[in-house]
């Protein structure tokens, strides 16, 4: 009975060190959690735990023997209680002997990183870790830790073990700090097995590592791109941030200026144009009118020569020929009453355009006017790539466990930097934006896990639709190349004809407020024609993530 409880035990310890399953544990109660963890594992693998039960129950039965007097629901009783008393006190056990692994492991780490941090591969120079990281060809595992040493001690645990394990996840994590010898302090970050443990925000550091941090995730994400390396990465302060954010609100407005100026130009030409068809218009209807009164009459003329002999009146030409002589003037007319169809669905598209740019006009005038309200109405993030090489981040916490929307913020820049081209553009800042800010999110997802959703909420879900059309490698292609025509076509081959050109307005116009109920309209308008579901206005609100 021992053993078989022992086994039992280290059976469902082993699985715990190696393997988690989503969502397992959810009371703070981390005994109660193994439990919960314990008969979900059995729930996803039943028939796993059937078989094992079977085999269990003849063990049983070959070690136990009971007198054979006793009647068969009694014997099967007595086997299936002890079948399932082994099973709970050998789950039971499995927990004790975890914690007792934890606890051994954090006091020996303890013990040598008081020793010698080093004879277990941990690395807290800076220049160190940056040759490391710089010398890797795979993106790091990021862990955040709470500034003091037992948390620190538990995060070098977990880079040891890994975090996607139970043992790593949950048991570590709840052994209480008296039970553990402190140790020195380490430093604001450390590297260890690929894995960059976080504790203190430090300007320094985060300079040092970002740009090869950055670099690793894009690259793992893109391995058939062509990312440049590396950009000089400026961690600004609070001050130096309102500067910049002083400078990036006058390009702003600066760019609405300009958004104000090409609108008013397009309602001029549009204006022009409906004039213009007006006159057409008019001139074919007066043409047609009297051409048909014109044709007629030269018909008519036609038809009635001739002369009378000896009283009777005899037509000189003939039907045919009569309807020759006016064929050219027929044709003439046809292709006048043609043109006034394309004529009039020109002028209704024009108009319909013309009503479209002077709403857009009224908007763009309006957040002219605004002034430095504006300030708060551009949205905006918390980084910016300056051509050719420099990018600047704020980084507005204290908390390490915010580094997760940071090194999103650096991936999203890192992506300016290594598709700029000084040649070549989007037109709309809402595909420069929007598709930089997919793909950084899906790099951060890709290397350490996470989802993040600190930037642009908005445009990842309309190019996220757009990608369900349109291969994202495909977009990826014209992303890094910055192929305006390429864009262009993959659009309107899958929206329809001339859809990027009649919604490049809808699109620009995105970028330049943050009144929510404006926001989702303009969202709206586009999923609409992109065949996507309504969103809501939670959907629009950036969030942030934590390690």
């Amino acid at each position: 009975m021992p053993i078989l409880i022992l086994s039992v035990a280290i059976i469902f310890s082993i699985i715990a060190l190696l393997y988690n399953l989503p969502a397992s544990g959810t009371s703070l109660n981390p005994f109660n959690n193994y439990f919960i963890y314990g008969f979900s594992l059995i729930s996803h693998h039943f028939i796993l735990f059937f078989l094992g039960l079977g085999l269990l129950t003849i063990i049983v039965t070959r070690i136990i023997k009971i007198e054979k007097s006793h009647p068969p629901h009694q014997k099967i009783f007595f086997y299936l209680t002890q079948v399932f008393s082994i099973f709970l006190i050998g789950l039971f056990l499995s927990y004790v002997l975890l914690l007792a692994v934890a606890f051994f492991e954090l006091n020996s780490l303890s013990i040598m990183v008081n020793i010698n941090p080093h004879s277990i591969g941990i690395i807290t120079d800076r220049n160190q870790i940056v040759k490391t990281l710089k010398a890797s060809n795979k993106p790091p595992q990021i862990i955040a830790s709470d500034n003091n040493q037992y948390k620190e001690l538990q995060a070098i645990a977990q880079t040891t073990t890994g975090t996607s394990s139970f043992y790593g996840s949950s048991i570590l994590p709840s052994i209480p700090q008296f039970f553990v010898l402190p140790i020195k302090k380490i430093g604001s970050s450390i590297l260890l097995d690929q894995t960059l443990v976080i504790s203190e925000i430090n300007q320094q550091d985060l300079q040092a590592y970002s740009p090869l941090v950055g670099f690793l995730f894009i690259k793992s994400y893109f391995p058939q791109q062509a990312i440049k390396s590396f950009p000089k990465v400026y961690v600004m302060n609070e001050t130096e941030y309102q500067k910049y954010r002083q400078l990036d609100f006058n390009k702003k407005v600066a760019d609405v200026q300009v958004q104000l100026d090409e609108t008013n130009q397009s309602i001029s030409t549009l204006s022009a144009s409906i004039q213009n068809d007006k006159d057409q218009i008019s001139y074919d209807q007066n043409f047609v009118k009297s051409g048909y009164l014109q044709r007629d009459k030269q018909y008519n003329g036609c038809i009635a020569a001739g002369e009378y002999r000896l009283g009777v009146f005899y037509h000189i030409n003939s039907k045919d020929y009569c309807q020759n002589q006016i064929a050219a003037l027929d044709s003439s007319i046809q292709q006048a009453s043609s043109n006034l169809d394309n004529l009039n669905k020109k002028l209704a598209d024009d108009q319909g355009q013309l009503t479209t740019s002077k709403l857009y006009a009224n908007f763009f005038s309006t957040q002219v006017q605004l002034g430095n309200l504006l300030k708060v109405n551009i949205p905006h993030e918390l980084g910016s790539f300056e051509p050719p090489d420099t990018i600047k981040i704020l980084i507005d916490t204290t908390s390490p466990h915010a580094i997760a929307d940071y090194f999103e913020t650096v991936t999203h820049e890192y992506l300016h930097y290594t598709s700029y081209s000084s040649t070549k553009s989007f037109t709309t800042s809402f595909f420069e934006e929007g598709l930089t800010e997919y793909f950084a999110r899906k790099a951060i997802q890709n290397s350490i896990n996470i989802n993040t959703n600190s930037g642009y909420p908005v445009y990842v879900k309309i190019v996220s639709k757009i990608t369900n059309i349109i291969p994202e490698s495909e977009l990826a292609d014209i992303y890094f190349s910055k192929d305006e025509l390429g864009l262009r076509s993959a659009l309107d081959r899958v929206y329809g004809d001339g859809f990027y050109a009649n919604n490049l307005i809808t699109f620009e116009t995105l970028q330049y407020t943050s009144d929510l109920k404006q926001i989702l309209k303009l969202a709206n308008t586009l999923m609409a024609k992109i065949n996507g579901m309504p969103l809501k206005e939670s959907d629009i609100i950036s969030t942030s993530s934590n390690l």
